[in-house]
């Protein structure tokens, strides 16, 4: 595989890593400011919860695996586990980092 290659591919997986932590940060902020919006949510809320929910996995699932499948088809496995590591990896690191704020402000 050549050099070039190998930075669009580790490109492409940080960047599905940052767009994916920008849509969680998204969703948890639309989670918190729910209350405000809607004090007594009744039934609206849990089918607003469970459309959430198939929409988030159908998006995440595009961002993460859907490059890495494409590579896959290809026949370029190396590339595509080098992308998935990159995203998982970039997606991990975010998660220690929030976490270690978290209980660093607390």
């Amino acid at each position: 595989m050549e050099k070039r290659n190998d930075i669009k591919v580790f490109k492409y997986g940080f960047g599905s890593a940052i767009l994916e932590i920008i849509y969680c940060a998204l969703v948890a902020w639309l989670l918190t400011s729910f209350e405000h919006v809607a004090p007594q949510p009744g039934v609206m809320f849990p089918v607003f919860m469970l459309l959430l929910v198939v929409f988030s996995a159908a998006l995440s699932g595009f961002l993460i695996f859907g490059y890495p499948v494409y590579l896959v088809v290809q026949k370029e496995i190396r590339s595509a586990i080098m992308t998935m590591s990159v995203s998982l990896a970039t997606l991990l690191i975010a998660a220690i980092i929030f976490l270690s704020s978290v209980i660093i402000f607390k």
